[in-house]
């Protein structure tokens, strides 16, 4: 289950009351959102001399998380 919104589903509460550890779905869409940004612009970040773990990094501080 990936939640992207405050709030728990009830597969998420259930796994909480069970003691699983769990996490909200933005660090994913994060991830997911630099690759298809790199995927789509290759060519043009590299002209500009933008590595990819830049383009995560900005993804990242734009979620508002940082690992």
């Amino acid at each position: 289950d990936v939640v992207l919104s405050s709030g728990d589903t009830p597969f998420i509460s259930s796994a909480k009351a069970k003691g699983f550890e769990t996490l909200d779905g933005i660090p994913m869409v994060a991830y997911q959102g630099a690759e298809a940004l790199w995927i789509l612009h290759q060519k043009d970040f590299e002209e500009k001399g933008i590595t990819k773990q830049e383009v995560l990094k900005t993804m990242k501080e734009a979620a508002g998380f940082v690992f």
